[in-house]
């Protein structure tokens, strides 16, 4: 991310957590799931506060071949995919995951 500076730094905790694929921007944020906690989870990186929050915890982990995350313009709904045995789902989950 460019500064006013016009220097990159790195987002924090998002080169810990493996996120290449797994990640969208929304809001005043970047979302990106993070597979290598005890609990797979959602993470956001707040562009104003500069600091990476908890949103969610997933049941299982997300499948590394169909990578797919989308937060809706209005942060009401995230949209993500996710293989169960050989069949592919797309998940739904209702928010808010942006703040207001």
């Amino acid at each position: 991310m460019a500064l006013p500076s016009g220097s990159p730094h790195k987002i924090p905790h998002l080169e810990e957590a493996n996120a290449r694929r797994w990640w969208t921007i929304g809001g005043d944020g970047l979302f990106f799931y993070d597979e290598l906690q005890k609990q797979p989870g959602l993470f956001v990186y707040s562009f104003t506060k500069k600091k990476v929050s908890h949103v969610m915890d997933f049941d299982r982990m997300l499948p590394v071949s169909t990578p797919s995350l989308a937060i809706s313009p209005d942060g009401r709904s995230l949209i993500y995919s996710r293989t169960d045995s050989s069949r592919s789902q797309l998940m739904s989950i209702r928010g808010p995951f942006l703040e207001r």
